[in-house]
């Protein structure tokens, strides 16, 4: 079949009117949200429907009359049958009312000023401007929802520098032990007969020579008594010892301020676990442990400007004392003292954890056998020594706000001299080129501010590198050949938990 030019002709001007028949059946009804339109017909209405209940609803009121009512922004189709075999569509489109845009824009400016732009159009809101941050972006969104849909344009101004907290950390063991001896040594060469007797305190004394009787005194200071007539010597030994403070270390550590730091001056020692096996034989797996002066903390600067810190000390030693043995190996008990507490202070503010006590009584006795034991004169032969051991930790925290130094008025030390004086002598101290020689560094410029999605990627990447560098930090598991391979690690203590209203890593 040949087409001709003409018959195409023909039917592209058939497909144009067409489309403006078509437009012209299809007429607008505008409404807003809450409103109603009457939409009247000339003959009765038979059936309606509307594609979208949700933003548009059609209720017949007359048998020739129709209200049409606006739900929510958006668009929609109406289509009306009527009793001579007819039907008109409609295009409904339902906005937000003035008054309520209206409403809204009063509300942000109040909130954030003129800055902040909002338009409504087909159920989608659009916020445009700037805001100070993510908390203010989610605000503002938050009242533009009252009105659909929302398109968050905004953008956030760039954070200023993070205030870091330096907590700076004394830990002191504050040692009451006290040490007692007390006792008695004879020595002497009564009628040629040598002897010397001791009660197990002290080295007393000892007998050169019997004729003529000669006696060495190896504590002469604590002579107690000396006959010349018989030559019997005794010597008394009552001593006590006494110690007061030992500073196991001072850290200063620097933390971000919602992130956690830690500081740990020790060591590790290995720790066997049993795990179950497939065959119901258990294998061993080893990890290892820290010990030693160790500190968590976590600081939030609160909206007062307060410092809010939740803080973790701990003090540990290996105790051989209550060890165990496994397949020939000793694994020591560990001695710890551990408190875990959180505080809010001001800047510069100190406080102090104590009451941490290690309280051990020794006690030795020694005495001659049947001399000893005679009531009262008995104490003469016997030696008591007695070992009290009170020892308390005392931890001292001081949180401070601290900036980062300015890099044009940077700090300097006064020298009283130059370098190094003298003819062919460098006189300025070795010190990486500056700027004028290696050129300068070529970096994005700073921008003042930046989109609320790229932010919030930000922060999403910061919080994935602080989870990452934990994960690194974990000590690893090792299975020694001797207690059994192919056994698998064991899982470190979970780190400490985050403070409330901290915000995120």
């Amino acid at each position: 079949m040949r087409i001709r030019p003409v018959d195409i002709i023909l039917l592209f001007g058939l497909a144009v009117a067409s489309s403006i028949l078509r437009g012209a059946q299809e007429p607008t009804i505008l409404v807003s949200a809450g409103k109603t339109h009457l939409v009247d017909t000339a003959t009765d209405i038979q059936r309606v429907s509307v594609a979208d209940p949700q933003i548009s609803e059609a209720v017949p009121v007359t048998p020739r009359t129709l209200m049409v009512n606006g739900k929510a922004p958006g668009e929609t189709s109406l289509v009306v049958w009527l009793n001579d075999g007819t039907r008109s569509e409609y295009s409904v489109l339902v906005r937000v009312g003035d008054t309520h845009i209206s409403a809204v824009r009063e509300q942000l400016d109040r909130e954030f000023g003129p800055g902040l732009k909002v338009s409504a159009d087909s159920g989608s809101v659009y916020l445009t401007g700037t805001v100070k941050n993510l908390v203010a972006s989610q605000r503002a969104v938050s009242i533009a929802e009252t009105l659909g849909k929302v398109v968050n344009l905004l953008n956030v101004e760039a954070p200023a520098r993070e205030t870091q907290i330096l907590l700076k950390v004394r830990f002191a063991n504050v040692d009451r032990s006290r040490a007692q001896e007390l006792g008695v040594s004879f020595v002497g060469t009564p009628r040629e007969f040598p002897f010397s007797v001791r009660t197990g305190v002290g080295a007393g004394g000892a007998v050169t020579s019997v004729s003529p009787p000669a006696v060495s005194l190896t504590d002469a200071l604590n002579l107690l008594f000396w006959d010349p007539q018989i030559n019997v010597g005794a010597t008394l030994r009552a001593l006590a010892s006494k110690n007061v403070l030992q500073i196991l270390a001072e850290p200063n550590l620097l933390a971000m301020n919602g992130h956690e730091a830690s500081f740990v001056a020790g060591g590790e020692f290995p720790f066997p676990t049993l795990q179950g096996g497939g065959s119901g034989v258990g294998q061993i797996t080893v990890s290892f442990r820290q010990f030693g002066v160790q500190i968590r903390f976590l600081p939030t600067i609160t909206p007062r400007g307060t410092i809010r810190l939740r803080v973790a000390p701990e003090v540990s030693s290996l105790d051989y004392a209550n060890a165990l043995t496994v397949q020939g190996n000793t694994i020591p008990a560990l001695n710890t003292r551990r408190v875990n507490t959180e505080v809010e202070l001001e800047d510069g503010q100190t406080f102090a954890i104590a009451g941490l006590l290690d309280q051990r009584t020794t006690q030795s006795l020694s005495k001659i056998p049947g001399l000893g034991d005679i009531p009262i004169l008995g104490k003469l032969f016997t030696s008591k020594v007695i070992n009290a051991q009170n020892s308390e930790l005392l931890i001292i925290v001081t949180p401070e706000l601290v900036v980062p130094a300015d890099s044009k008025n940077m700090p300097d030390l006064e020298r009283p001299l130059k370098f190094m004086e003298g003819k062919g002598i460098l006189n300025t101290p070795p010190q990486t080129p500056g700027r004028d020689i290696t050129g300068p560094i070529s970096v994005a410029p700073p921008r003042t501010e930046l989109p609320v999605q790229e932010m919030q990627q930000l922060q999403l990447d910061l919080k994935q590198g602080l989870a990452s560098s934990a994960g690194a930090s974990v000590g690893t598991t090792q299975t020694p050949a001797a207690l059994g391979p192919g056994s698998t690690p064991v899982p470190a203590p979970p780190a400490l938990p985050s403070a409330p209203g901290a915000s995120p890593k």
